[in-house]
């Protein structure tokens, strides 16, 4: 394990509208709408601890991407998943977005 330096998210979070979303949930996003090719979907099994992990690529539409504008990644965010089974873990977006 690495050793990391813990930082509140108050400190590190950009002043701005969104700068902290989850989902998109349910309805907002479903199987569907996946497409061959488009906007990459970060999904939570692409989020390793501190490590980007390049399985199961999912794509949207451009327009779906536009419609779910509040939770796209961009280079320098930070992308956290927890999903029950684990302590959670994250990564800085850098060419993945």
């Amino acid at each position: 394990m690495i050793d990391k330096e813990l930082i509140p998210l108050g400190e590190i979070a950009a002043r701005t509208p969104n700068s902290f979303v989850d989902g998109p949930f349910g309805s907002e996003m479903k199987s569907d709408e996946y497409t061959e090719t488009g906007v990459r979907l970060i999904q939570l099994q692409n989020i390793g601890d501190g490590a980007w992990i390049d399985d199961n690529q999912k794509f949207i539409s451009a327009d779906k991407f536009a419609a779910l504008k509040r939770h796209g990644g961009r280079p320098g965010r930070y992308g956290y998943r927890q999903d029950g089974r684990s302590r959670g873990s994250s990564l800085c977006a850098s060419s993945h977005c």
